[in-house]
């Protein structure tokens, strides 16, 4: 704790009162729950990361790592009733629960977790080398591109893919919204990232079609496709 700048002090603080509020959202019977509402969890953790990797990436490594090993402790506790809290956490979890989650571990909240943090825990690029884009791909793939797709989708989707429920406006959307957030990373990240418009629209579709078109748990494909796609790209 000594060993802390200021401005590690006050994103382990930031961090911790989002983290607060996104148990209190998961706790409270006045929400709604619906695929649309469980996209604030995807909010709160964007309005962690992307501070985080932008300024305080080994930092985040560390809090990130611990937020994995809370919630694998949390799942072990509500699988086998530890101190009898795993009824509780099962009321909590079951409302959130989606049609990945058929088994006996809910695995949404930890994909979505790994699938910000894998990009980041995996590469070691340096700051200065273009390819420190890649880190950012769970943020823009599962944060961005898949939570507008999801709003937008599902208020203002008229348009169906053949043989899906996703919309063309909501893919549309996933891919502005992906774009601009690249174009925001490039422009105030530490990093030296050279990449033409062109490239930036086609990582943005990649990462849009494959929130589209998979049938796997997006949570955790998606970023993982979209780091390979950035790596290539940029």
């Amino acid at each position: 704790i000594k060993s802390l700048n200021f401005n590690q002090f006050i994103f382990i603080i930031y961090s911790a009162l989002l983290t607060l509020t996104a148990v209190y959202i998961a706790r409270s019977r006045r929400y709604s729950i619906n695929s649309n509402s469980r996209k604030i969890f995807h909010a709160l953790l964007v309005a962690v990361y992307l501070p985080g990797l932008l300024w305080q990436r080994e930092l985040l490594k560390i809090l990130s790592g611990l937020a994995f090993y809370i919630l694998c402790s949390i799942e072990y506790f509500r699988i086998y009733n530890i101190f009898n809290l795993g009824l509780e956490i099962d009321r909590v979890y079951t409302r959130f629960r989606d049609n990945q989650d058929s088994g006996t571990v809910i695995v949404t909240p930890i994909y979505l977790l790994l699938g910000c943090s894998l990009p980041f825990w995996i590469p070691r690029f340096d700051v200065s080398e273009s390819h420190c884009l890649t880190v950012f791909s769970g943020v823009i793939s599962i944060g961005v591109a898949d939570s507008l797709a999801s709003l937008i989708g599902s208020s203002y989707g008229r348009i169906r893919w053949p043989g899906s429920n996703k919309t063309l406006e909501g893919t549309l959307s996933a891919i502005i919204g992906a774009s601009l957030t690249i174009i925001i990373i490039i422009n105030i990240s530490p990093c030296s990232i050279v990449i033409s418009p062109v490239r930036v629209v086609a990582i943005a579709t990649l990462c849009a079609a494959m929130e589209t078109f998979t049938l796997q748990i997006d949570n955790l494909i998606v970023p993982l496709y979209s780091f390979v796609a950035i790596l290539y790209f940029s």
